[in-house]
């Protein structure tokens, strides 16, 4: 057997062995693909927070806020949102529909792009009032500026507002 082995023509032994390699190559190139579908839904996220405790304005006497008779001012909160909505706006507004004594609050040192802050708001009805317009899809940031206002008119007394502060569309 040997013999015949050595016998053989050395071109049909190098066929032999391709015609090998290619049935072994074409056994492994068999591929399997499959597909999937991916889909991305982005939702729309508002998110707004506040940098600072409860406040407490004390108008006349020797109170620590007390700027002037009839008036005190505090700007020691800070006012932070996002948005990934175009057109937003965001709205301030008091729990008292019939306040005794004046509140009012500005939006000072927006961030740049962020916004524009409407000119000082007036609390009195209890309803939602546009702080600042034109929020765009970015973070933003802002003072809080409040303002407490009491005549002779109003006597002595105390009055406790709960804020809200809502990012809404326009």
């Amino acid at each position: 057997m040997k013999q015949a082995f050595y016998h053989m023509n050395p071109g049909t032994v190098i066929k032999g062995l391709l015609l090998t390699v290619l049935a072994a190559s074409s056994m492994c190139a068999q591929d399997a693909t499959t597909n999937q579908v991916v889909m991305l839904q982005v939702k729309e996220l508002n998110k707004i927070d506040l940098i600072g405790g409860p406040l407490t304005l004390v108008i006349g006497g020797s109170g620590g806020n007390s700027v002037q008779s009839g008036t005190a001012t505090d700007v020691s909160t800070k006012l932070l949102w996002t948005s990934n909505a175009s057109n937003r706006k965001i709205a301030v507004a008091s729990n008292i529909a019939s306040p005794r004594f004046v509140l009012r609050i500005q939006a000072e040192q927006l961030s740049p792009g962020a916004g524009v802050a409407e000119p000082e708001v007036t609390l009195t009805n209890g309803e939602p009032h546009d702080l600042i317009l034109g929020v765009q899809r970015a973070a933003g940031s802002c003072t809080l500026k409040f303002t407490a206002a009491a005549g002779p008119e109003e006597g002595v007394g105390t009055e406790s507002h709960l804020i809200t502060y809502t990012i809404t569309g326009c």
